[in-house]
């Protein structure tokens, strides 16, 4: 079998070498200029539309996946694009048609593919073709073959990529290195003329609320700049952000009665904000409210129901209050208007206990938070109106005089009648001896299985035991009071005054001559009175008769 020829050998692998390096060659010029073009491109967009962390982070892992792709194609060139000699030895023929097919058998002969020289034995004719194909081989270059053209393309292209990158960077060297550093996901910001440093931010609002929406900025400031959102629903909007005169470098824009979620983005001159987001929600509502009162012991009164509107409070009454709302609550304050007295809601039930106070409550309000955080828009306020329970009436029935003379040693006798809603709890007689300090006895009220609430007494005063005892000429001025059974703060009722003039009993004795000299001549008077009467009706009678 015919040995392969050296020449023919170094030849043919020099072509295959070559054509191995020029497709690497080419293919990292592509992977080059791709990941050149894909790092430009990212750059851009995120100049234009200053991309938020997340997207850099996608978009770069897209390129990086794209350019790594290609760099792997060409490192893995020297594998899929060796050929054998055969394949090679193909390629030259069609580059040099003078060879007349003598290299390919001159390659095929010498791996013992053709039938000459298969038995081992030396054969001329095949000898003499090796020999004539080295021959033609020596004075014909084989790296003919190799097609510059597009390896000079693929440099070509990467150069003017790399020149334009380079332009563009020194270019706009105020912006680039900060826009490099942001596509390889560095926490920088974007040099710009117009440099936007705080927003309002994410925001949690109730839905149909007012929202205001700031921003601050820096470097050059125009005289207002655009609030971009997007509703949930897909609807985009922009609002005028507007710049107040009296604040430097702030710019508002306030929306009304907001329907739904949105996201929105600031933009004044070159500047563009990251994204942010104003989640609506629904605030909770009070839909029903109803209270319980339970009335104090005393009163006898049955516990009662109450709505809206009907909040009838007695004080020292208990109340408690049902609470129905549209969502589940965090919590929820009832706060008395007047004390001022705040009390949580239990919210695992929805209710609130307290004791209705005496006086100055006007009223009451609720607060609540949903267990979203959301609190309702403004506190419910409900009227309430506390029933006064009015202290006893009480009125001395005898003596009728407001004022008497007795002795010091006289028996005077007290009658007198108390009324209460709810019930007398005690009863004094009381008393003042020229103007000092008041004293009180409280009298006996009987035994009584219910609460007395209409009490008529009587009450004989000895005033003998009075020390110091009594003198002539003394003036004693009393009253009766009682006190009603109510525990927080008791009413108490009084009479009119009236005096009890201290005499001697000659006085006293003249006192009664003159009293009954007037019961006397009252008499008279009213005699003569009927028999006038009875005159003026004899002569009416017997006027018709006639």
């Amino acid at each position: 079998m015919p040995t392969q020829s050296k020449l023919l050998t170094t030849k043919l692998r020099s072509l295959g070498r070559t054509l191995v390096f020029t497709e690497l060659t080419r293919r990292l010029a592509i992977a080059i200029s791709m990941a050149i073009l894909l790092l430009a491109a990212l750059v851009l967009c995120d100049a234009l539309f200053e991309l938020p962390l997340d997207t850099r982070r996608i978009l770069l892992t897209v390129a990086g996946a794209i350019a790594g792709a290609l760099f792997l194609r060409a490192l893995l060139t020297p594998i899929t694009q060796h050929r054998d000699d055969e394949e090679l030895a193909l390629i030259s023929e069609k580059q040099h048609p003078e060879f007349d097919s003598r290299l390919i058998s001159a390659v095929q002969f010498a791996k013992g593919k053709g039938s000459a020289g298969a038995d081992g034995d030396e054969n001329p004719i095949v000898d003499r073709m090796i020999a004539d194909t080295e021959a033609v081989a020596a004075k014909t270059d084989l790296l003919d073959a190799v097609d510059w053209r597009f390896l000079g393309r693929a440099l070509l292209s990467t150069a003017a990529v790399t020149s334009l990158a380079a332009i563009a960077f020194f270019a706009w060297q105020k912006v680039t290195p900060a826009l490099v550093q942001r596509a390889f996901l560095k926490d920088v910001a974007i040099p710009r003329d117009t440099q936007i440093l705080t927003t309002s931010g994410d925001l949690r609002i109730g839905i149909g609320d007012r929202i205001e929406i700031a921003a601050t900025a820096g470097g050059e400031l125009p005289g207002g700049g655009i609030l971009r959102v997007e509703f949930a629903s897909g609807r985009e909007l922009d609002y005028a952000l507007t710049k107040p005169e009296d604040v430097a470098g702030t710019y508002l824009v306030e929306i009304e009665d907001v329907p739904e979620s949105f996201s929105y983005q600031v933009r004044i001159n070159d500047a563009r904000s990251d994204e942010f987001r104003v989640t609506a929600i629904a605030r909770p509502e009070i839909e029903s409210l109803g209270a319980t009162q339970i009335y104090p012991d005393y009163t006898g009164i049955e516990p009662s129901e109450h709505q809206p509107g009907d909040f009838y409070l007695f004080p020292g009454s208990q109340l408690t209050l049902r609470l129905g709302a549209s969502k589940p609550l965090a919590e929820a304050t009832l706060r008395l208007i007047g004390p001022d007295i705040e009390i949580p809601f239990d919210v695992a039930e929805n209710t609130a206990s307290f004791e209705v106070p005496t006086e100055g409550l006007s009223g009451f309000s609720i607060t609540m938070r949903d267990r979203e955080g959301m609190a309702a828009k403004e506190p419910a306020v409900y009227r309430a109106e506390l029933l006064g329970d009015e202290p006893p009436k009480v009125r001395i029935t005898y003596p009728t005089r407001s004022d008497e003379l007795v002795t010091k040693t006289a028996r005077s006798l007290i009658a007198f009648e108390a009324t209460d809603r709810f019930g007398i709890a005690s009863v004094s007689l009381n008393f003042r001896i020229n103007d000092t300090d008041r004293r009180a006895v409280e009298l006996d009220m009987g035994a009584a299985d219910q609460p007395q609430t209409v009490l008529k007494h009587q009450y004989e005063w000895e005033l003998a035991k009075i020390e110091p005892p009594l003198q002539e000429g003394d003036t004693v001025e009393y009253w009766i009071s009682a006190q009603d059974r109510q525990r927080v703060a008791p009413g108490i009722g009084e009479s009119a005054h009236l005096r009890l003039r201290i005499v001697s009993i000659a006085d006293k004795r003249q006192d009664l001559l003159r009293r009954a000299s007037d019961y006397l001549g009252g008499v008279g008077a009213t005699t003569e009175d009927q028999e006038r009467l009875n005159q003026d009706l004899g002569e009416l009678i017997k006027a018709k008769a006639k």
